[in-house]
């Protein structure tokens, strides 16, 4: 048997009788939770020990409430998936997702993994403890805006995402929380707001549409691609890193370690807007549509 289906008589994934079939799943199984299988007084806990699957795909379409998955409030051991995870959610149903747990319980997507998390109500928050690694591929995707704006995403506190993770946003807030080495974070969505992730190793972070950033850590040289406006708050800034610009850019910051340095290259007569409020730091700025820019003054039409 490969292939493993909850069908929810109580919380317990330890438990045969909770598995259809009842058997529970070993190593390199694939995994389905699917919400019709849900008691709302049940959430599915997270199995002890560590656990390696080929997939997991967990189905909340038609699940009309708040759901905690994995979230067990003790240290449980971590789940790897080296093939596929799925994550969708129900239209309409204005719901609070919780996956994981900050103690250990992450699900981490392997090389070779690709992975889709699909957001399609009105969310109020998900906090998705999903570390994506080197080699594996997420996107995310909200098909609605998320109450009004108001809502988040958050994936990971655990530990540094090294993959490629691209997220697409309708006016939630969307976030993977540490950047580390290698990673690539690609941005869509025409009123995005990207908030509170920190930058722990050279990753690269490419925002396709205007996009406003809020409390960005940096305390590792890292490289932004803005092919639009971009404004960026940042609340530490212990390492530079390299903006390029094909639009206007605004970047603020309230602390900065001295000698560090931001390099902005404006790539295209758009970036017709460069204002910096920061202090501590040093702005070169470089490119051909420059024109006289420096990061010691506004220079804005």
């Amino acid at each position: 048997m490969s292939t493993f289906t909850w069908r929810g008589n109580d919380f317990r994934w330890s438990l045969p009788a909770n598995w259809l079939g009842n058997q529970v799943p070993v190593d390199g199984s694939d995994v389905i939770i699917d919400a019709n299988n849900l008691v709302a007084s049940w959430p599915v806990l997270a199995p002890a020990a560590a656990l390696s699957l080929k997939s997991l795909t967990i189905n909340l379409r038609d699940y009309d409430g708040n759901v905690a998955l994995m979230n067990n409030g003790s240290p449980c051991g971590p789940i790897s998936v080296s093939e596929s995870f799925v994550l969708t959610n129900s239209l309409g149903a204005r719901q609070d997702i919780n996956l994981g747990t900050y103690d250990g319980t992450v699900i981490h997507l392997l090389d070779g993994c690709t992975g889709t998390i699909l957001l399609d109500s009105s969310l109020n928050t998900a906090a998705l403890f999903v570390t994506v690694h080197g080699g594996a591929l997420l996107n995310v995707t909200e098909q609605a805006p998320c109450l009004a704006g108001a809502g988040t995403t958050s994936l990971a506190d655990a530990s540094a995402h090294h993959g490629t993770i691209t997220c697409h946003s309708l006016g939630g807030i969307c976030f993977p929380q540490v950047l580390g080495d290698g990673c690539i974070l690609n941005f869509y969505g025409t009123a995005g707001t990207w908030s509170g992730f920190q930058v722990d190793g050279d990753a690269t972070v490419n925002f396709f549409d205007e996009a406003t950033v809020l409390g960005l850590v940096v305390n590792a040289d890292f490289t932004i691609n803005a092919k639009h406006g971009v404004a960026l708050t940042y609340s530490a800034m212990n390492e530079g890193f390299t903006l390029n610009a094909e639009g206007p850019v605004l970047i603020a910051g309230a602390t900065g370690t001295a000698g560090k340095a931001i390099n902005v290259n404006i790539l295209s007569p758009q970036a017709d807007c460069l204002q910096m409020e920061i202090a501590d730091v040093a702005v070169n700025v470089f490119g051909r549509y420059a024109r006289g820019m420096s990061g010691t003054m506004a220079r804005c039409p």
